[in-house]
């Protein structure tokens, strides 16, 4: 099982311009943690994702993740998180097949996951020889949230998980969102409760913005 290391915040800020989007959070995300990050479009909620994973940097403070009290090189987060967006694209050439089984040579699939029932479940299973690129976008983000969820990872970051899904697909998505193993971490970036229900902790960023 992959280790869940801690996630630091220390007085992280973030500005676009003369914006800020937020300024000193100061938080340890513990192994474990169940996180939503609220806020209104364009608040910087996918941007604190980004930043917390280390894909974008900060304005000011700092993220550090730590594991066994050994801090982590920015270089290796990447063998401990999964991570879903809307925005983040598939290989659209690949067969839904090919698809699963390039990410799956990258990332080990959880043990405990029958992946032809999440298939099944989805009303995937019978697109396997067909082209990503001529997906819906409903099947397109079903295929994202399968990829990440299935996946071994010690923790998960969603980012508006449940973008273009039908309220069958959202309630495929709560029912395995609570699936994830206790001791992972899971960070949801939203404004739509039922994609948050099994958070107990927030990080509201209509409390931390301001301007110049």
């Amino acid at each position: 099982m992959t280790e869940t290391p801690v996630i630091r915040l220390s007085g992280l800020s973030k500005r676009f311009k003369n914006h800020w989007l937020f300024k000193d959070l100061k938080m340890d995300i513990a192994p474990g943690a169940r996180i939503a990050i609220l806020g209104k479009n364009g608040s910087g909620k996918s941007t604190l994702l980004k930043i917390l994973c280390g894909a974008m940097g900060p304005t000011g403070g700092e993220v550090g993740w730590q594991l066994n009290s050994t801090n982590l090189d920015l270089a290796d987060w990447h063998r401990y998180f999964s991570y879903t967006a809307p925005y983040f694209e598939l290989v659209e050439s690949f067969t839904l097949e090919e698809c699963l089984e390039f990410h799956f040579k990258l990332k080990q699939k959880r043990k405990e996951v029958d992946l032809n029932n999440w298939l099944e479940e989805t009303g995937l299973k019978k697109h396997l020889t067909k082209n990503v690129g001529l997906f819906s976008s409903g099947m397109k983000q079903r295929l994202k949230l399968i990829i990440t969820l299935a996946s071994e990872s010690g923790i998960y970051l969603l980012d508006e998980p449940t973008s273009n899904l039908d309220d069958q697909g959202i309630n495929w998505f709560t029912e395995k969102i609570r699936e994830i193993p206790t001791n992972c971490t899971v960070v949801i970036a939203s404004n739509y409760e039922k994609e948050y229900v099994i958070c107990d902790q927030f990080i509201d960023l209509n409390t931390h913005t301001s301007t110049l």
